[in-house]
Parts: structure tokens; C-alpha cells; sequence
């Protein structure tokens, strides 16, 4: 159990778990460098928080990978909590623009927090020679690609699963210390009677995070 520190709200506080998780799978699981760049695929609260790990921990570019329906809400916050751009994966290809906007020999990492099949392929694909893809995100279909290139350029895949003590502590402290930003993520707040509402949003992508607050009567 550990105590919320002052300068920090509930509406924070909630959102704590993909916070630890972002803080894990870059400062504790990869072996980025201050000076590098990183490649953040996926636009929820994972990739987002990424995206301020990665700015924190200082790295010169840090591009944004989503789809057609994040351009409306979730890649100008993207860009707002540090993203230096944002690649459209349903109009762009994926790999030739990052590596175009970092250049092929600085792409060391690759935050990977979709869980599809064919980012992790792009992530694998796109990285320098010795580079690594930390896989947040979850799949659960079998790969359907060769993964020869791991083996012929030493390449990295690293499994991520939640979070420990250390994750917590100084999550927490960035949290409070203001270098970590979770208000522009906040894009709904409601009852907990609307919560149809508040997972409709989730779905169409227009939500980020939807704090709900009870509302029932006593």
C-alpha cells in the first residue's frame, strides 16, 4: 500500500497503473540511452505515458504510431505531452517513416503497446542492429512472420508484465514532482451511472481516460 503524496489528486492517482507500467518497460526492462530515439506504437494510456518516459529520460525523437481514428484526439495530445511526430499506420508506411524521421542508425527502441501482429513486425523491421522492442501490448494470435531478423542483426524481443515496488515508488514521485502530465489525458468525466457512455468513447477512440465518479443516490 503506499500514500498518495501531496500535489497529487485522486483523478492522478487513478491512472497510477499504466504510469508504473511505462516506467518499468523503459527505465528498468530496456537499455535506452539518453540521446537515442524511440518509436512508441499504440496511442492509448500505455503508449502515452510512453511517450513522457521517453521525454523524461531524454530522447531526441519520440514518434507516435497510430491508426486513422487517433488523429482527431489522440495524436495532438500525443503531441502535447511530447511526441515529435505522429505517423498514421492507415496511410503511411510505418517502418519507412520512422526510420526516415530518425534516421536508421538511432532507432534503438521501440515501445510496442498495440498487442497486433503486424506492429510488432514493423517494430522488429524498423530498428537499428541491436536494438530492442520492449511488447507492452498484448496478442493473442499466433505470428504469422519470420523473425530471422532478430537473429541476423541481434535484435531484441523483451516480454513486459506489470510493474514492482521500485516501478511504484518512482512513478509516484514524477507523478508528484509534475514531470509526468495526466490531465490532458482526461477527456471524459462522468457519473457512474453513464458508464455505457464512457466505454462507447473508449471504443470510438474519442475517450483516453474516462474518470467516473458515483453518482448514485444514497
Amino acid at each position: 500500500m503506499w500514500e498518495i503524496p501531496d500535489g497529487v489528486d485522486y483523478e492522478d492517482a487513478a491512472v497510477l497503473d499504466p504510469i508504473c507500467n511505462a516506467y518499468k518497460s523503459i527505465a528498468q526492462q530496456s537499455k535506452f540511452l539518453p540521446g537515442q530515439d524511440v518509436v512508441v506504437i499504440g496511442t492509448g494510456p500505455l503508449g502515452l505515458f510512453s511517450v513522457q518516459m521517453a521525454r523524461i529520460m531524454g530522447a531526441v525523437n519520440i514518434v507516435v504510431v497510430g491508426l486513422q481514428e487517433d488523429v482527431a484526439v489522440r495524436f495532438p495530445v500525443a503531441k502535447e505531452l511530447g511526441a515529435t511526430a505522429v505517423v498514421n499506420g492507415s496511410t503511411e508506411d510505418v517502418v519507412a517513416r520512422c526510420q526516415q524521421i530518425c534516421g536508421k542508425d538511432n532507432l534503438g527502441l521501440v515501445i510496442e503497446c498495440s498487442g497486433a501482429n503486424i506492429a510488432l513486425k514493423q517494430a522488429i523491421e524498423m530498428l537499428r542492429p541491436n536494438g530492442e522492442v520492449v511488447r507492452v501490448g498484448m496478442g493473442f494470435k499466433p505470428l504469422d512472420f519470420s523473425i530471422n531478423d532478430i537473429t541476423a542483426w541481434n535484435k531484441s524481443i523483451i516480454g513486459h508484465m506489470a510493474y514492482d515496488s521500485t516501478s511504484w515508488r518512482n512513478a509516484l514521485r514524477l507523478l508528484a514532482s509534475g514531470a509526468i502530465k495526466v490531465k490532458p489525458m482526461i477527456t471524459h468525466r462522468i457519473g457512474l451511472s453513464q458508464w455505457r457512455e464512457g466505454f462507447d468513447a473508449m471504443v470510438d477512440k474519442t475517450a483516453i481516460k474516462v474518470i467516473m465518479t458515483y453518482d448514485f443516490d444514497e
